[in-house]
């Protein structure tokens, strides 16, 4: 990953989605629905 690259996670109701951002792209790395991740949040 670049120097100036920042993974980030947004929550959408019951989905979790984990994204990079590098200036002004953006790259979706996983979108998980709430079942798969209900025990980390």
């Amino acid at each position: 990953m670049a120097k100036d690259g920042e993974i980030r996670k947004y929550v959408i109701s019951h989905d979790l989605l984990l994204y990079v951002r590098f200036d002004t792209t953006i790259y979706l790395l996983s979108i998980r629905h709430q079942r798969h991740f209900n025990k980390l949040a």
